[in-house]
């Protein structure tokens, strides 16, 4: 069974008002557990109202969206899926430890659980000695390990990320990419990330979804047979981004 299988979908922004915007048309995939995604495409093609359809963020869409084999109106407490946002969405009076307590708080886990799955998390992105910290204080990089703290404090069976590290400078994306791999292979969390920078995608996919323009579509699901653990010498990597980004353009082109 998938972790996520879309088929279909489809979504109108103000269907039947002068302002209507087909986002996505015809969109078909699927992910295995614990599989690592990465849909590329250009700004404005979909690729983050792909993500807020399954976070349950969009409704009124067209088609058919399985989480772990449930349809998304049946998921419920069934299943629990994490968001890392483009930007860190953190609450400035909280420390970072509260902010993690706040997300476990929104899912309903009781309190007593809260000190041990913020410390267990925080260790794991490399700020258990920032805990008390508030966000101000804090550089972006360490934002966003915060905000990926929190989407992981819940144990989601299924995490989704869009363009989480877009905002950063490239040494700092660079750490945090190799961070998140790590975080990936000791969890096997079921990850579909969402970008625009093909090197990222290369770097992190197991498989690659390349979309269209609006209305975004899927033509082409790449494999990436690259060994793991990558590493960003390797020049099997910048062949392989070269090949992508080949594909990519080639699909912009085509009817």
């Amino acid at each position: 069974m998938a972790a996520i299988a879309v088929e279909r979908l489809g979504k109108v922004f103000n269907r039947g008002s002068p302002r209507e915007v087909s986002a996505l048309r015809e969109v078909t995939f699927s992910m295995a557990s614990g599989e690592f995604v990465c849909i590329l495409g250009p700004s404005g093609c979909g690729k983050s109202t792909i993500l807020n359809i399954l976070a349950g963020l969009e409704s009124g869409f067209e088609g058919q969206v399985l989480l772990e084999g449930l349809a998304l109106r049946s998921v419920g407490s069934a299943l629990r899926v994490g968001y890392v946002f483009q930007e860190s969405r953190l609450l400035p009076w909280l420390t970072v430890e509260q902010n993690v307590h706040f997300g476990l708080e929104c899912q309903g886990f009781h309190r007593r659980e809260w000190p041990a799955r913020s410390a267990a998390v925080l260790e794991m992105v490399g700020l258990a000695d920032f805990a008390h910290h508030y966000v101000h204080q804090l550089s972006g990089g360490m934002q966003q390990r915060t905000s990926i703290a929190r989407a992981l404090s819940i144990d989601p069976q299924i995490l989704l990320m869009d363009e989480p590290f877009s905002s950063l400078d490239e040494f700092t994306a660079r750490d945090l990419r190799q961070q998140l791999l790590g975080i990936w292979t000791r969890t096997g969390k079921t990850i579909l990330f969402v970008t625009h920078n093909s090197f990222e995608a290369t770097f992190l996919a197991d498989r690659l979804l390349l979309m269209t323009r609006r209305p975004g579509r899927i033509v082409e699901d790449l494999r990436i047979d690259l060994p793991r653990p990558r590493s960003y010498d390797d020049p099997r990597v910048f062949d392989v981004n070269g090949k992508v980004v080949k594909t990519f353009f080639k699909s912009m082109n085509e009817p």
